[in-house]
């Protein structure tokens, strides 16, 4: 949910950036961000570093820790389908609410498009 709610929000402000016309900043180009690839950067770069410090003061943390590491495989498992999709314009974020049973199985996909919705 949240991670898809950060990918809607980063292509935003990515079609704002072409909008006005300056350097869309990295990440943000639906066009070129591979979204697997992104979420990966941003577990290893943010989140982990962060949780392992929370950690050491509240141990309960272990377990969001090591949800990260499942996570990271959730998506290393798709960097190269979704480079391809990328390429293609045709890029989907995966539903991350599947199966419990099966935590790796999402129910489907939901379209993350390639192009910004028409302003109204």
């Amino acid at each position: 949910y949240w991670a898809e709610r950060a990918i809607a929000e980063f292509f935003a402000q990515g079609d704002a950036e072409k909008k006005l016309g300056i350097p869309v900043s990295m990440f943000m180009d639906r066009s070129a961000t591979n979204i697997a690839k992104c979420q990966i950067g941003f577990i290893d770069i943010i989140v982990s570093p962060l949780f392992a410090q929370l950690r050491e003061v509240l141990p309960p943390l272990s377990v969001a820790v090591e949800q990260l590491q499942s996570n990271k495989t959730f998506w290393g498992r798709r960097v190269e389908q979704m480079e391809k999709e990328m390429t293609q314009g045709t890029q989907c974020f995966p539903v991350l609410h599947g199966d419990p049973d099966q935590p790796d199985s999402p129910t489907g996909e939901a379209q993350v498009s390639p192009e910004p919705p028409p302003q109204t």
